[in-house]
């Protein structure tokens, strides 16, 4: 009986364990968005991107296709990353050593880049 006890909670805990560490940080999934824009896999921005950001990844993707544009990269300070609740904040420095804060927002149990038009411009969007 206490076998059977073990392998009921064996096979309970193996599938939480393995949905948690699919799951990526925030830090990875700037990572991946940046590789994804690089690229220019809109498809796989759009994804790691919240819902309210498909509409700035589809004016994005009319800037060309993959090999055109300014490649990004940005070096992580993930001592600097903020998580609070549903949201996070990544920060770190480009290409140029400017400094670069991603937000996120937590949906459907992953972490997602929000990307505004208001911040793509700097705040000079009126609302």
């Amino acid at each position: 009986m206490n076998k059977l006890k073990h392998l009921l909670l064996v096979s309970l805990i193996i599938p939480f364990m393995m949905s948690c560490s699919s799951k990526r940080s925030p830090e990875a999934t700037v990572e991946a968005f940046v590789e994804a824009v690089n690229s220019r896999n809109w498809d796989e921005a759009k994804a790691l991107s919240s819902e309210e950001s498909a509409a700035t990844i589809n004016i994005l993707s009319g800037f060309g296709s993959e090999g055109d544009g300014e490649v990004i990269s940005i070096d992580i300070n993930e001592e600097a990353t903020k998580i609070t609740g549903d949201t996070a904040a990544v920060s770190g420095k480009d290409q140029n050593n400017m400094e670069m804060v991603y937000e996120l927002i937590m949906e459907d149990g992953q972490w997602k880049v929000h990307v505004s038009m208001d911040k793509m411009f700097g705040g000079s969007m009126e609302k």
